[in-house]
């Protein structure tokens, strides 16, 4: 029996878990991207240690998993809160410029970050910022324009409807300055002519910087060469030679040395720009292969589910899929039993066969409204749920959930319900035991996608076998039966006819099957002169006037046989005729007795004259 647990929901992940649904179904629309957010982390763990992260992100409506997730975007009001919050913890009005700053050398760099900076010059970078503004946002519309070598015009317009607020435009302010930081060693010069927040019709920026110091250094070294030359060449009509040589060393040496020192400069920052490109190489190769191994996933998903037609077959080969795909070490599939009281572990991967037998042992309860576990709750409310670390929300875990977390060893996991038309079919679950990855929103919306697809299979794998056991009892009751059952097409050709109508006749399934009913078993003209060749179109294109009939039939010894026909005309959902169902008794006894009882009625009268 699982405990109750009245605030479990409240209480089940302290970083804002328990808000995720609220995430996934607001109306808001994710503007920004979270390395926004990070760099603002990073920052405040770098500048105010004692700050609640976790606090100030559940203040905000984010989790530590969006922060990892490089797929999130989070709102205009997240951002509002995340700020208002941000200022008032740590009492620093100008954290978003300061953070904006930070942008060059954070810790959380990601893949459009390292883009810019693996450029060889910042004038290329900042070119950059009109293509690629709408990698981190997707409030503003950027555009660029360069005005010298050393200076370009950033212009930003909020796009209509979105409520941008000022801080938003210090933050911008100070990320701009940093992007020439990498190469300059230097923040970049910010010049704000126009502001939209002052009543601009847009937020106009003027950004210079000074060359990189290597670059001083070579242009003073290529002088002091030039110098030198025509030094020496001077000094060689106006001096002895025995003066002239030491003076040319003298000169080589000074060259040589500024030389040697703008190389040792150059290679230094060739060698800082070459490790940020590694870094967006590594970073962009990773997140191609998260794209690829998803890509994967679903293809085999698909390809399983429409060559798989049993349930345990399919969720075992579902789980395979998911163990090589997935980043998570373990995975199972928990199903509702007919009447929906228990929820039954049906498969699952990385497990133990004696954790297996115990979890086939002992499912979850649906029938007691005191369960209030999260995978539980997952089936009757159905949404999913995400922890991110278990340790913080295990004292609050119902009973059986609790032994389902510990005997698996987890420490984080995804479980999300398995729906069919607005009907809870079971919950799929994944857990890390031994990964230090955290499971983040990207991966929760995921297996919200693969989700339904294994409740198609499920329901279709369910409505197939019921179809194979409907056509079994359809098949036992149409041989069984001591009936002619035969179907037409519409050429007249037959394509059934059952065992009993097989041995009625005289021929085999194979003799049969493909010929046309016409001189076959029916002939053109039976023995009272009647042509049924004739009629026989009018029987194909009017069937339903010929729901009963009766006919002479011929076997295949040739004896002449009287069936009565019962037909039935079958059409597509278009309204054309597909085949004609016919089923047919022998009433040749019948029609033997009657003619005797008129021979007998004629032979009285003739007597009574």
């Amino acid at each position: 029996m699982e405990e109750a647990n009245d605030g479990y929901i409240t209480n089940m992940n302290p970083t804002g878990s328990e808000n995720i649904m609220t995430h996934q179904e607001e109306a808001n629309p994710g503007l920004y991207h979270i390395s926004l957010i990070n760099t603002y982390i990073d920052y405040i763990e770098k500048n105010y240690p004692d700050a609640d992260v976790d606090e100030i992100l559940e203040y905000a409506g984010l989790t530590r998993y969006e922060l990892d997730d490089m797929g999130f975007w989070f709102t205009q009001e997240q951002s509002d809160r995340f700020y208002d919050i941000v200022c008032r913890t740590t009492g620093n009005a100008d954290i978003a410029r300061e953070a904006g700053r930070l942008e060059a050398t954070s810790k959380s760099y990601d893949a459009v970050r390292q883009y810019v900076y693996g450029f060889l010059t910042p004038g290329v970078a900042y070119g950059l910022v009109e293509s690629i503004g709408n990698k981190v946002t997707r409030g503003g519309v950027f555009r660029t324009r360069r005005l010298s070598s050393h200076k370009y015009e950033i212009i930003a317009t909020p796009v209509q409807g979105v409520s941008e607020k000022p801080y938003q435009c210090d933050n911008r302010m100070g990320l701009f300055e940093a992007i020439a930081q990498p190469f300059t060693g230097e923040f970049a010069t910010i010049e704000h002519p126009e502001c939209f927040h002052k009543g601009g019709a847009c937020c106009k920026y003027i950004i210079s910087w000074d060359e990189p110091t290597s670059i001083y250094w070579k242009r003073i070294c290529n002088y002091l060469t030039l110098i030198s030359v025509l030094l020496c060449m001077l000094l060689a009509f106006c001096i002895p030679m025995n003066y002239l040589i030491p003076i040319i060393f003298v000169c080589l040496g000074v060259v040589s040395g500024f030389s040697r020192f703008t190389w040792h400069l150059e290679k230094k920052s060739l060698e800082e720009k070459i490790d940020k490109q590694s870094q967006s190489a590594e970073l962009l190769l990773k997140e191609t292969s998260k794209r690829y191994n998803e890509a994967q996933l679903v293809q085999e998903i698909g390809h399983t589910i429409s060559s798989v037609f049993n349930i345990d077959q399919l969720l075992s080969d579902l789980m395979a899929i998911l163990q090589k795909q997935l980043d998570y070490d373990k995975g199972m599939v928990f199903l509702a039993n007919n009447d929906k009281t228990r929820l039954v572990f049906s498969a699952g991967y990385g497990f133990s066969s004696g954790q297996v037998e115990h979890f086939r042992k002992n499912g979850f309860h649906l029938d007691k409204p005191e369960s209030r576990g999260p995978f539980v709750l997952a089936f009757r409310d159905k949404k999913p749920y995400l922890v991110d670390n278990i340790d913080l929300i295990v004292q609050d875990l119902s009973r059986r959930s609790r032994d389902l977390v510990e005997r698996s060893g987890t420490h984080s996991f995804i479980c999300v319900p398995i729906i069919y038309e607005n009907e809870s079919l079971g919950i799929l679950c994944v857990f890390n035991t031994e990964s230090p990855v955290s499971p983040r929103q990207s991966d929760l919306n995921l297996l919200m996608g693969i989700a339904p697809q294994i409740a198609i299979s499920i329901n279709n794998v369910g409505m197939f076998e019921k179809m194979q056991v409907s056509e079994e009892k359809y098949r036992v009751l149409v041989e069984s039966a001591n009936s002619i059952i035969m179907r037409l097409d519409t050429q007249g050709k037959i394509t059934f006819l059952n065992k009993y109508g097989q041995e009625f006749y005289g021929y085999s399934e194979n003799e049969i099957l493909g010929k046309n009913v016409m001189g076959l078993i029916i002939p053109n003209i039976d023995s009272k002169e009647n042509d049924f060749a004739a009629i026989f179109p009018e029987f194909l294109d009017q069937s339903e006037q010929y729901d009963n009939i009766e006919n002479e039939n011929i076997l295949r010894n040739g004896e002449r046989v009287w069936v009565s026909w019962s037909t039935k005309a079958i059409h597509d959902r278009d309204g054309y005729l597909t085949e004609i169902l016919c089923v047919g008794n022998d009433i040749s006894e019948r029609r033997k007795a009657e003619q005797e009882k008129k021979s007998l009625e004629l032979q009285l009268v003739r007597s009574q004259k």
